[in-house]
């Protein structure tokens, strides 16, 4: 059973609203299960991605 819920879509935004980077103009990853890393989840943000 989980006992709590990160919504971590929500903690990206704030730290790019916080920062002044556009969501938009942003391309973000989500790692899960890196080798030898328990429980760890890593967030890429490639800012400044034109679209095409």
């Amino acid at each position: 059973m989980i006992d709590h819920y990160i919504d971590y879509r929500r903690v990206v935004e704030e730290e790019l609203n916080k920062n002044n980077i556009p969501l938009m103009e942003s391309e973000v990853y989500f790692f899960k299960e890196i080798p030898g890393f328990y429980n760890f989840l890593m967030a890429l943000i490639i800012y400044g991605v034109k679209n095409m």
